[in-house]
């Protein structure tokens, strides 16, 4: 997906300013204003036109999707573009896993013909359905989970099968390249402030002319989708339906979900692009629609991604900048005027009052919802993210299947890539199995994402819905809410080593050094009044005591589900009526537990080691139950 941030606008509309004063449009011009050109270079006659006119979607409901069943929709729908015009289109199906050349751009089902269960993946911008070959992999040799987690009834949790799994291209994504001298314009940014352009040739020209230029073609994009969603439902009325679609197609998927939420038991949300992450690129975007751009200006690789050996999955490298701006267009259309999360100046700051009802009762009918985003992902408006998910709360307060989560910054805005697992942006991909096994087994098990690692005491949950200046102050609180730890040293493969900020009422699973998994079960957790670590005074408390390999370990937290403030290895125990006093040896809550623990333990054998005093009756009774309290003298 295009990273695009405020600090390349000016430089845009400076080139554009400059190629309006060219008089040769050829087709490797910045600019192509001659609407029914085609245009030529200096090496060779390239087959694609690039006309400005109203795009349409190949993909689209047809004729008589009323009385066809899903099967003949899909046949229709996934050959509306010939198999041959994709990348990778003579081997339809194929799945990247990053270890060999091969793309894979063409819709496709993959699973069981006879699963119960469909789930929908929607790919980003200029990317196509083999950037999901890790996820379809990993899916595709687990099973299923119907119902809820904590359900009842018909939505108990309860095996059901493999998921049949549709993976859809984005209208005019995915097409086949010429290999072409091409000029394009790049953008170099040296930091957040400062940039500067120039036209360079690219030896590969991408078939970009499909590729939306305003909203309509995604609308019929989505309403595709959801048709035959919801003839699935008509034809499976037991199984699990399921979407999962990132940046762009984090777009799509809210809007497919959001208009037909009944048929929707799982949406996984991640790094939606629901408008710039700056207001200036809407009016530049406006003048510099047939500006020609490369997403290696925008800080990718893409050129070099799809060299031989680097085992691309499959999409574009090149785009205008009108291609982008129709998919904001769309955005602004679902988020100020659908879906009415906030008065905008672009509807004029009309409020109405029955889509607002109506998006409402919407949200309350899917059944488990997932949001996910990377902190500082310069792709995307981050406060759209958190103003969407504040409202979707507020239609369902505290409900345990609605998750907002963060992934740390180092996995940028594009992470389970399949030709990423060598050579990601960010670094070492340390994160990777544990971000995988969290999102699909929210996809296989309806299982929102447990917060790993929190920045603030409070649940905005909760506290965002008492005005809207204290629903502002929190989503400082929203962002700070993650996923898994921003530190590697808290992950072991997919397991933890630290104890996460999200409480559960009987165990957590913790991996020891040697990577093996112990189990630190819950013997208490309720209120508490603890002895301050300076001034002696008492003050409440929301603890826990833990059991662990035999260590017996005290977590304090200023409230339920907040991060870990304090962190004690307990030895000797003293008891006084309603409190005890403990020998302690304080550990670092975001540092590996084990190790922790085994630095700790010279220090409950000093001489004069660390007391604390703790009271409650019933937390007494139980820390006396399990360790030695002997009677104070």
């Amino acid at each position: 997906m295009v990273r695009l941030s405020s600090a390349v606008v000016l430089p845009l509309l400076w080139s554009v300013n400059e190629a309006k004063r060219v008089t040769d449009y050829g087709e490797d011009s910045v600019l192509e204003h001659d609407e029914g050109a085609h245009f030529e270079d200096d090496v060779g006659q390239s087959r694609f036109s690039d006309r400005r006119r109203r795009s349409t979607s190949h993909f689209r409901v047809g004729e008589n999707w009323d009385s066809m069943t899903f099967a003949e929709q899909w046949e229709e729908y996934s050959h509306a573009v010939p198999l041959e015009r994709f990348q990778g289109g003579e081997n339809p199906g194929w799945i990247p896993d990053g270890t060999q050349d091969g793309m894979s751009c063409a819709p496709y089902l993959w699973g069981p013909e006879d699963a119960n269960n469909l789930l929908i993946m929607v790919h980003g911008f200029m990317a196509c359905p083999g950037r999901w070959g890790l996820t379809i992999k990993d899916i595709l040799s687990r099973e299923v989970k119907c119902g809820l987690p904590n359900g009842e009834g018909a939505d108990a949790p309860r095996p059901c099968g493999k998921y049949r799994i549709m993976g859809v291209t984005l209208p005019g994504h995915g097409y086949k390249w010429e290999e072409i001298e091409t000029k394009v314009k790049v953008l170099h940014q040296s930091n957040s402030t400062s940039s500067s352009s120039k036209s360079v040739n690219s030896h590969r020209r991408d078939n970009i002319t499909e590729i939306p230029f305003d909203k309509f073609a995604w609308m019929d994009f989505t309403e595709a989708v959801g048709r035959m969603a919801e003839q699935w439902r008509k034809e499976h009325p037991d199984g699990v339906i399921a979407i999962d679609g990132h940046s762009v197609g984090g777009l799509m998927s809210l809007a497919i979900s959001v208009r037909r939420a009944h048929i929707f038991d799982r949406v996984l949300i991640q790094n939606p692009e629901l408008g710039p992450n700056s207001i200036l690129f809407n009016p530049a975007e406006r003048v510099s629609k047939h500006l020609r751009l490369n997403i290696d200006a925008l800080s990718d690789d893409c050129e070099g991604e799809r060299d031989e050996g680097m085992a691309f999955p499959g999409g574009q490298c090149q785009f205008k900048f009108g291609h982008i701006g129709s998919a904001w267009s769309f955005a602004r259309d679902l988020y100020c005027r659908q879906w009415q999360i906030s008065r905008c100046a672009t509807t004029g700051w009309i409020f109405n009052t029955a889509a607002y009802e109506d998006a409402r009762r919407n949200f309350t009918k899917i059944k488990a919802f997932q949001m996910v985003q990377t902190k500082g992902d310069t792709a995307v408006e981050e406060k759209r993210i958190l103003m969407f998910m504040q409202e979707f709360n507020d239609a369902r307060p505290d409900d345990p299947n609605v998750g907002l989560c963060t992934f740390p910054k180092l996995m940028t805005h594009t992470y389970l890539v399949p030709n990423y697992i060598n050579n990601h942006p960010g670094g070492e991909r340390w994160w990777a199995p544990m971000a995988l096994d969290r999102l699909n087994t929210f996809l296989l098990e309806g299982k929102i994402i447990p917060i790993t690692e929190k920045e603030g005491n409070f649940n905005w949950k909760s506290t965002s819905r008492k005005s809207w200046l204290i629903a502002s102050i929190s989503r400082s609180h929203q962002r700070g809410d993650y996923c898994i730890p921003k530190n590697k040293r808290g992950v072991s493969g997919k397991y933890l080593t630290v104890l996460p900020a999200q409480q559960s009422k009987t165990e957590y699973e913790i991996a020891r050094p040697d990577g093996s998994v112990a189990s630190a079960k819950v013997l208490f957790q309720g209120l508490a009044s603890k002895e301050s670590e300076t001034a002696g005074v008492m003050y409440e408390r929301v603890e826990e005591l833990l059991e662990v390999d035999d260590y017996y370990i005290f977590v304090g937290r200023k409230n339920v589900d907040a991060l870990i403030s304090e962190l004690y290895l307990v030895g000797n125990v003293l008891r006084e009526k309603d409190c005890v006093a403990s020998v302690v040896a304080k550990l670092n809550p975001l540092e590996p537990l084990f190790l922790e623990i085994e630095n700790g333990m010279p220090s409950l054998a000093l001489s004069r080691p660390w007391k604390l005093e703790f009271c409650n009756a019933d937390f007494v009774s139980v820390v006396c139950s399990e360790l030695d309290c002997a009677a104070e003298e």
